[in-house]
């Protein structure tokens, strides 16, 4: 069985997966839904996923699934052997690293991508073989950026 509506895709979306509907991962399909992407939230927490943006998800560019995004069943409840793109964007870095490593080599997605709080894990998880994105670091380099020459 497969959630994703391949008729209705623009030539260049994606069908994307993203675990995690806090405040990142709630924007995150916001945006990508936006830029045309089919998403579908996976969170364990039912009142999370109502704070995704109502007109997408009633027009079914948005799906919120249920569940845990490191359980097989739940991932394949969500059609990952479909995704283009899978993002994990929890608030734990060890939840992140699991579910994105899952896609990419239990479901083969050519893209995992993990939400990171500590930067120095960025390299290893870099070395699995996963897109790894500290917002500390990106929020350090851009204080940084702001400030050369003061």
């Amino acid at each position: 069985m497969t959630l994703f509506d391949y008729s209705s895709l623009a030539p260049g979306a994606k069908r994307v997966i993203v675990v995690g509907c806090g405040g990142l991962g709630s924007v995150l399909a916001g945006e990508l839904a936006e830029a045309g992407h089919r998403v579908r939230v996976i969170d364990q927490n039912r009142a999370a996923l109502d704070t995704l943006p109502p007109g997408p998800v009633s027009d079914g560019v948005i799906t919120p699934v249920l569940g845990d995004g490191t359980s097989e069943a739940d991932l394949l409840r969500a059609s990952i052997r479909d995704v283009d793109l899978f993002i994990a964007a929890t608030g734990s870095d060890s939840t992140n690293a699991l579910a994105a490593q899952m896609a990419q080599y239990l479901f083969d997605v050519q893209t995992a991508v993990c939400r990171i709080d500590q930067p120095s894990s960025k390299s290893l998880y870099e070395g699995l073989g996963l897109v790894a994105i500290s917002a500390t670091g990106l929020a350090s380099e851009a204080i940084m950026t702001a400030t050369k020459g003061e």
